[in-house]
């Protein structure tokens, strides 16, 4: 394996937008929320009047900030060619340096994520860390990972591989490609057809996006040594 590419996908993280303000018939004095991530808690008078078409998937950055801790922690990042990317249910794509570094707090995350919104990269100057651009699921893995010589989606309907099948069939491609799906319930809702992607669970019960990252790249880190 020369490097490897990880994409969370379809994932809860947007901001609040003028047409969320108005659908939840908030006055002008909340124009404050404007522009901030959207979080169902904090948030609950504008989540509540989304539209029901794939409302759980949406107002959950924690999920986005937990996964990408995840990644950029394990040694695998620290020792390996890692291509992260995070693509939202709205088909925006953040671009992630394997130079950045998150604070553990979500509220820092959170900010972070707003400026990059705002600016469209983070920092706004100097050495980009993260860049945001428009792209559907599909035209993300067709491009940017358009080299890669093997796909994997994990899914809890997907066929269960042990760690050490996993690390071996991964270390036996030159760029492998893995996806998780940033969201807390439900399966990927953006249109993969004609892609050849493997499908995969790794753990015959229920698992969270960051649990199955840590999984994925432990049983990878593993298999090397």
């Amino acid at each position: 394996m020369e490097k490897l590419g990880i994409i969370i996908a379809d994932s809860s993280l947007e901001v609040i937008t003028e047409e969320m303000i108005i659908s939840a018939k908030l006055s002008s004095k909340n124009d404050k929320y404007r522009g901030l991530v959207l979080d169902k808690i904090a948030h609950s008078s504008i989540y509540k009047e989304l539209p029901s078409l794939n409302k759980e998937k949406r107002g959950r950055p924690d999920i986005i900030h937990r996964s990408l801790l995840a990644i950029l922690d394990s040694p695998t990042f620290q020792q390996t060619e890692v291509i992260v990317k995070v693509h939202t249910l709205q088909n925006s794509v953040i671009d992630i340096s394997s130079e950045t570094r998150l604070s553990r707090s979500e509220r820092s995350f959170t900010g972070l994520i707003k400026q990059l919104f705002e600016k469209g990269r983070v920092p706004p100057d100097g050495k980009e860390l993260l860049k945001l651009r428009k792209k559907s699921l599909k035209e993300l893995i067709c491009s940017d990972f358009k080299k890669s010589d093997k796909k994997i989606l994990f899914t809890k309907s997907g066929q269960f591989i042990r760690g050490m099948d996993l690390s071996s069939l991964l270390h036996s491609a030159h760029f492998p490609l893995i996806i998780f799906g940033g969201f807390s319930h439900g399966s990927i809702v953006s249109d993969l057809s004609v892609l050849d992607i493997n499908y995969h669970s790794l753990f015959q019960g229920p698992l969270s996006t960051s649990g199955a990252i840590s999984l994925a790249l432990t049983s990878l880190f593993f298999g090397t040594q």
